[in-house]
């Protein structure tokens, strides 16, 4: 199964090429019976210009079907939408790196609290 590029969302990628790794854990989850599987959502990325705003948007595309699709196979999914952004557009650019897409230590302090009951 090739790699799916969660960290490089392209237009041209198509979404069965992005949820290849979900239908690989729908697929797979009845054999992991003793083990309790979480699904992290993808985080928006701050950086200006309208590439970001097509990256943001299919971001929020994406997490909506792996919440409806990991829902429906009984696994677990966290939304960091909240986390962040402020309102539904506005990226939190104080909890990422220089880079505009990972996390910085606030970052990761702030994803590390939305997970803690999990």
């Amino acid at each position: 199964m090739p790699k799916a590029k969660i960290n490089l969302l392209l237009p041209s990628d198509s979404s069965d090429f992005i949820f290849q790794p979900v239908y690989f854990l729908a697929d797979s989850h009845g054999r992991w019976m003793n083990n309790h599987v979480i699904v992290s959502s993808i985080l928006p990325r701050y950086k200006e210009g309208s590439l970001n705003d097509w990256y943001n948007d299919r971001v929020r595309y994406i997490n909506r079907h792996l919440h409806d699709q990991l829902l429906a196979e009984g696994i677990a999914f966290i939304d960091h939408t909240s986390t962040f952004l402020k309102g539904k557009y506005k990226v939190k650019h104080y909890l990422f790196a220089q880079d505009g897409l990972h996390m910085n230590a606030k970052g990761k302090d702030h994803f590390a609290f939305a997970i803690r009951f999990f």
